[in-house]
């Protein structure tokens, strides 16, 4: 009774230093810029700032399921709900400096669950390519709009999108998982199974320019003619922060470059302003949403236990 009892208290510090943690993070980020904010308060529009919650959580089901679908293709198979949660709860320590924190949370999670430590490295390193990967497609498509001197860089990230169709290659992804030990993966690799997991990730990319355009529409007010720019503005930053391994998610970079796509198209200070409030926004929904998964996740692992005994029953 009291190693459970002990375990469960050192998980409960951990999660309460991460969260602390986090919101020093906000603290530092909200303070060097209250001028930009007061400015665009008069002008602010809630309803579609709220807008942006729906969105977010259409996102995060969307990448914690992916997550778990790879895991469940590459290892023993889990329930998917499992997988979300540890993903959801894990994916908070991003913001934390050092950007690989929550590989160390994953890892040390389902180690916990009898799954090897090489195969949840291996599966980060997997969904960072792919993260990569489908931010440079969706780059190459949405970069018009940003921009009508693509020419170069058009070229540039076909050739890195070309490089990473080779990374993901299904005999590389088998020859890599059978000298982690895993000999016998549950599923044969295919391209087929990979375009899958890539197809989610493309969606991910959507979802944040249409966080950003939805913040630029409660700080300015414009036309769906901005969301494009908008999706192409976050897939630039998003992949220059994701390159980026030794700073929270890129903290600093990728709202830098966000602020200078946009400053074209809209007001500078509306621009750093959606920038620094697009960081806000999508940390504090992260703290939120591992801190109730943190809590609930007893109980949500004995629903989901009674949802599959019922629907076995059922067959």
């Amino acid at each position: 009774m009291n190693k459970p009892l002990k375990r469960n208290w050192i998980w409960f510090l951990i999660s309460v230093g991460i969260s602390l943690l986090s919101f020093y993070l906000l603290y530092r980020l909200i303070t060097p810029n209250l001028d930009v904010l007061v400015e665009v308060r008069n002008n602010l529009r809630i309803g579609p700032l709220l807008l942006t919650f729906p969105v977010f959580c259409l996102g995060l089901v969307v990448s914690s399921l992916v997550w778990g679908r790879m895991m469940n293709d590459l290892t023993d198979p889990l329930p998917i709900s499992q997988h979300q949660i540890i993903y959801i709860v894990t994916h908070a320590a991003r913001r934390i400096p050092g950007s690989v924190w929550h590989v160390f949370g994953r890892i040390a999670w389902y180690e916990r669950l009898g799954i090897r430590k090489g195969v949840t490295a291996f599966t980060n390193v997997l969904e960072t390519v792919l993260i990569l990967l489908s931010g440079l497609v969706m780059t190459a498509i949405f970069l018009p709009f940003l921009t009508t001197n693509t020419g170069a860089s058009f070229w540039q990230i076909l050739v890195w999108i070309s490089l990473g169709l080779l990374v993901i290659h299904p005999r590389l992804i088998k020859a890599i998982m059978i000298r982690l030990g895993q000999d016998n993966p549950p599923k044969t690799i295919t391209y087929r199974l990979v375009l899958g997991w890539f197809v989610y990730y493309l969606l991910i990319w959507l979802v944040g320019g249409t966080i950003l355009f939805l913040i630029i529409q409660g700080l300015f007010g414009t036309t769906w003619s901005l969301w494009p720019v908008c999706v192409a503005a976050w897939c630039v930053a998003g992949v220059a922060g994701t390159l980026i391994l030794l700073l929270p998610s890129g903290l600093g970079l990728s709202e830098a470059t966000i602020s200078l796509l946009l400053a074209a198209h809209i007001p500078s200070s509306i621009a750093v302003a959606a920038a620094i409030i697009m960081r806000i926004i999508m940390t504090a929904y992260d703290i939120l949403f591992a801190l109730l998964l943190f809590f609930l996740r007893d109980k949500i692992a004995i629903l989901s236990e009674s949802l599959s005994d019922n629907q076995t029953k059922g067959h």
